[in-house]
């Protein structure tokens, strides 16, 4: 199992088992599907392809060595008691394969290395955007889902990204220097205006 060792306080770090997965760089079909889209394994096990005679692997997820990242057998223990360690290397996490048959034809199969990645509570968990919308925080397990099955089911030419994971807030981040200056407006200039506003018309008022 991989696991990250992140620090939450000095000199102290907690174990995480979640990770998010990079999409291959490849023009694979199932790779251009996923492309741009966030993906989250609450639990991930490298994926290791076997050369074999009449099989292709088609890689389409990995997770990159990174400091703190390693690779254990219990992920809950952190020393002793049987608990094995080692180095993490950067690896395969999803693969298609295709196996051609003596009939001619080819078998397909996806391999994933989480057996969590498409559970509800993962694949449709939402954030909400306001004015009644919402959207998914990992889009890219439900398009992996979906067009795994459309691939599966050799319906190739309906691959493709859906847009679930396109929508985004009308709104964009407000960066630090913006909301400075919106606080001043708001402070400053809505009350000076208002004073400006009411001085004119008190002179217009008492005007001979």
């Amino acid at each position: 199992m991989i696991v990250d060792d992140v620090p939450v306080q000095e000199g102290k770090t907690q174990r995480r088992a979640a990770i998010e997965p990079e999409v291959v760089a490849s023009q694979a079909i199932l790779c251009r599907a996923l492309a741009g889209q966030r993906v989250s394994f609450p639990v991930a096990t490298p994926v290791e392809p076997v050369a074999h005679s009449g099989v292709t692997f088609d890689p389409l997820l990995f997770a990159e060595a990174r400091h703190g990242r390693s690779l254990v057998r219990d992920w809950r223990r952190r020393d002793g008691g049987g608990d094995s360690s080692d180095a993490f290397a950067t690896a395969c996490l999803a693969t298609a394969v295709e196996r051609s048959l003596p009939s001619g034809g080819i078998a397909r199969a996806l391999v994933v290395g989480s057996p969590a990645w498409a559970l509800s509570a993962t694949a449709d968990f939402t954030r909400s955007l306001g004015g009644g919308r919402e959207a998914l925080l990992t889009p890219g397990n439900r398009e992996l889902a979906v067009n795994a099955a459309l691939w599966l089911a050799r319906l190739d030419a309906r691959i493709g990204p859906s847009g679930s994971g396109r929508e985004a807030p009308r709104i964009g981040a407000i960066s630090l220097a913006e909301r400075l200056r919106l606080t001043g407006v708001l402070a400053i200039g809505v009350p000076a205006a208002s004073l400006a506003v009411g001085g004119a018309i008190t002179l217009w008022r008492r005007r001979p």
